[in-house]
């Protein structure tokens, strides 16, 4: 596939696998209390992102605003990201386990003007203001505890699920990803759209995805990738934030129950699963 001939929207991926495969697992993950495992299809995926988009368009937000988006591995997370794609909007991508001060200043550097987030993200917004003063709107993904914006459910009730898709250019911006600060301060690295595209013909190339296979995303990350190849994106029982720590035996049921054929994640979650 020429990524010259088609629109440079790297969002562009998940209405063409839509249209392809509507019926066909995207996401899946565990979910609730008991952790039960739900699936969201590629059409039901697709549905939602226009939703949000439209939502998140409501607030008056504009193609180039900067969007924090602090919500847990999931579904969710992937429909949020791609909804910001479609709108031109830039999804700012911190991760927590960088530490507190570390991620306040990045997400101080990353000036967005929009927080998407669960609860957590915005009791920490609420007790360190100063970081993100630069945000005019607040979209709380779950309950909202008397903290002013709106509810991403409020958003998305009355929001069609028309396409959206703004023709942006392949030099506009698409994401600013924070390096994990490993190696020194987190630094945010601004991706543009044919950015992206260039990694997915890379990742094409290199690895041979085919469509139907099965990613065990232990890099949450790297399951943006997944709708290009129009695979699923399985997310294990983990903390991503903490790979050091997960449970094996929780990795490899996820691995086993869906039939992951490919996986990205920290060696460190490895050292964890090949004993085990």
């Amino acid at each position: 596939m020429s990524v010259t001939a088609a629109p440079s929207n790297v969002a562009r991926f998940l209405p063409e696998g839509a249209a392809r495969w509507p019926d066909r697992t995207a996401v899946a993950a565990p979910e609730g209390r008991g952790k039960a495992w739900a699936a969201v299809s590629y059409a039901e995926l697709e549905a939602r992102s226009n939703r949000i988009a439209s939502g998140i368009a409501s607030l008056g937000v504009e193609r180039g605003a900067r969007v924090c988006v602090f919500v847990p591995p999931g579904a969710e997370l992937i429909a949020i990201v791609y909804a910001l794609f479609k709108l031109g909007a830039v999804p700012v991508l911190a991760d927590p386990g960088m530490g507190r001060e570390r991620l306040l200043a990045a997400v101080e550097r990353g000036e967005p003007e929009v927080l998407i987030g669960v609860p957590r993200a915005q009791l920490a917004r609420v007790l360190f203001s100063a970081s993100f003063r630069s945000v005019r709107h607040f979209v709380t993904v779950g309950r909202r505890y008397g903290w002013k914006g709106t509810t991403l459910d409020a958003l998305v009730r009355s929001a069609p699920a028309a396409p959206v898709l703004a023709d942006v250019g392949p030099d506009e911006p698409a994401a600013i990803l924070f390096t994990s600060g490993s190696t020194g301060p987190p630094k945010g690295v601004r991706y543009t759209h044919g950015m992206f595209l260039a990694q997915v013909e890379a990742l094409r190339a290199l690895y041979v995805f085919e469509p139907g296979e099965v990613d065990l995303a232990c890099f949450p990350l790297f399951a943006l990738f997944d709708i290009a190849f129009g695979m699923t994106s399985v997310f294990p029982d983990m903390d991503a934030t903490k790979p050091a720590q997960c449970d094996p035996a929780k990795i490899v049921d996820a691995a086993e129950r869906f039939g992951a054929t490919t996986s990205f994640g920290s060696p460190a979650i490895w050292r964890r699963v090949l004993p085990y």
